[in-house]
């Protein structure tokens, strides 16, 4: 088997990756502003960490290592002051799972448009929450206007009507697979999740 017969053989399966366009039209100069600024501030949070900790030994650098993979994206961060709180609902989980990746699937274009339209900064909520029940899930997109700004911003208005219209276009949509939202200040969703969690350990 001479040379050109070993790389056919080693290469069959394999798919070419072909980038219609330069690389950095897919990565950095193409990211929002918002996402680098998370970005930026997970950076931080890792400088501040290695200037509490001592990284001399091996032992010391694997301690400081695992404390840094163990940091939490807070949400929300300390700078946003409203919330839209999105519910969806379905009849068992995988009609949830379904309808969340669409969520998912229109969620970029959304969040663009609040930065490049609206000139709004967002944090993006970086899970889905899910009820006990896995009928029932919530997710959640940070603003940095209080929610009576919010509500009165006219584009923002129109952003987030043009967003949840989108789930109306869902071809495979059942009339169990459900949407709302809401509106609320960070002191109005910490209140409630302090409720629910009450709740929870009550009964």
């Amino acid at each position: 088997m001479n040379l050109l017969e070993k790389s056919s053989v080693h290469n069959r399966g394999s798919m070419r990756i072909i980038s219609p366009s330069p690389p950095y039209n897919n990565t950095g100069r193409a990211t929002i502003n918002s996402t680098r600024d998370l970005i930026i501030q997970g950076f931080q949070c890792v400088l501040q960490l290695l200037n509490t900790i001592n990284t001399i030994s091996s032992e010391d650098k694997l301690n400081a290592l695992k404390q840094i993979l163990e940091l939490n994206n807070d949400f929300p961060n300390e700078k946003v002051k409203s919330l839209v709180q999105l519910t969806f609902s379905s009849e068992n989980s995988n009609e949830l799972d379904e309808w969340i990746g669409w969520m998912k699937s229109r969620l970029a274009h959304f969040v663009n448009a609040c930065e490049v339209e609206c000139h709004l900064v967002i944090q993006t909520q970086s899970s889905i929450e899910y009820k006990s029940n896995n009928t029932e899930a919530l997710y959640s997109i940070g603003f940095q206007l209080d929610p009576q700004t919010l509500i009165q911003h006219q584009n923002f208005s129109s952003c987030l009507k043009k967003f949840v219209d989108q789930f109306d276009l869902y071809p495979n949509r059942k009339e169990s697979m459900k949407i709302s939202y809401k509106i609320f200040s960070i002191h109005d969703w910490k209140l409630e999740r302090m409720q629910a969690k009450l709740q929870r350990t009550t009964k």
